[in-house]
């Protein structure tokens, strides 16, 4: 239901230790990566913040279903790729 394919990013989607967590490669500079998450975000009728600086690139806050599902994606470069770090808040379905 809240499932992300932006076109420009890798299908590797790799799982983490973090429940409902995940992480998505981009070869996209993260700028980029974090507006091409911004518009599939609002594709999928998720209420999207505008990414604001972190330690290392930009964080994404967005909310669904009336502020019940909360989403953080941080955007950071790694190494050549941009790694986009998803993180779905307890009120959210499971993926």
């Amino acid at each position: 239901a809240y499932e992300i394919r932006p076109r420009d990013w890798s299908s590797d989607v790799c799982s983490s230790d973090l429940l409902s967590s995940g992480s998505i490669w981009s070869a996209l500079a993260v700028p980029d990566a974090a507006t091409a998450a911004v518009a599939d975000l609002r594709r999928l009728a998720w209420e999207v913040r505008e990414p604001v600086a972190s330690a290392e690139g930009l964080q994404i806050d967005a909310t669904r279903d009336n502020g019940a599902c909360r989403l953080t994606v941080v955007v950071e470069p790694l190494g050549s790729r941009t790694a986009l770090v998803v993180y779905l808040g307890d009120g959210c379905p499971q993926p």
